[in-house]
């Protein structure tokens, strides 16, 4: 919600796309914290 206050999205389909879903995965089942900030940052938009 407050993402989208601030006119941010993030997608996070990850069935779409292989190295998105191993990543999410690995940074959501195996808690490495990193991986999924990465995958975040990587992912979230602007809505301009």
């Amino acid at each position: 919600m407050l993402a989208l206050e601030k006119g941010l999205t993030l997608n996070l389909n990850p069935p779409d796309n292989k190295s998105v879903y191993e990543r999410y995965m690995k940074g959501t089942v195996e808690s490495e914290v990193a991986i999924i900030t990465e995958l975040i940052f990587e992912l979230i938009e602007t809505n301009n």
